[in-house]
């Protein structure tokens, strides 16, 4: 008997953790790159993005209702999941453009850690969206076992974290 205030909430947040790993993956990949913090600007403008998740969770544009007869005891998603994907594919494309142009002014010895850096946060981050993205639209179609590829997302984690070990360890 899954407590629906439980689910709301925890699922209601989710959101916004989401879009905090992706912008501390870009933080991330930009300190280990440029050996430097983020300019206030830089700050101003990801902390603008945050700003309609942080508004719109608590509303029906995040969750508006919860089946609990479904197979999946789920919260129907609002408008903000389409938010929460352009968010999350721009940091993709903002770490890949931040990527590219950052690294002819790479130190030459730093070049291949850039590359495995950019190389694990990418994949893990594409893998991340890809199955959050097709799992939704195969919710959205009436495949109720959907969300479980969301699962396969997570690997892009392991292989994130095996590009952080060969880096530690290597260099």
């Amino acid at each position: 008997n899954p407590d629906s205030n439980f689910i709301m909430f925890f699922w209601g947040i989710i959101s916004l953790l989401e879009i905090l790993v992706y912008l501390g993956c870009f933080y991330f990949l930009y300190l280990f790159i440029k050996q430097k913090d983020l300019s206030f600007w830089y700050k101003l403008f990801l902390g603008i993005i945050i700003i309609p998740v942080l508004l719109l969770t608590p509303t029906s544009s995040n969750i508006y209702d919860f089946d609990p007869s479904s197979a999946n005891c789920g919260p129907k998603e609002g408008l903000m999941m389409d938010y929460r994907n352009g968010v999350e594919l721009f940091i993709i494309l903002l770490i890949i453009v931040f990527f590219f142009r950052a690294y002819s002014k790479i130190e030459e010895k730093a070049k291949k850690q850039a590359i495995y850096a950019f190389a694990g946060i990418l994949l893990f981050l594409s893998a991340f969206f890809s199955t959050s993205y097709v799992s939704g639209l195969l919710y959205d179609r009436g495949y109720l076992w959907a969300f479980q590829i969301e699962q396969y997302g997570l690997f892009g984690m392991v292989v994130f974290m095996a590009f952080l070990a060969y880096l530690i360890v290597r260099y």
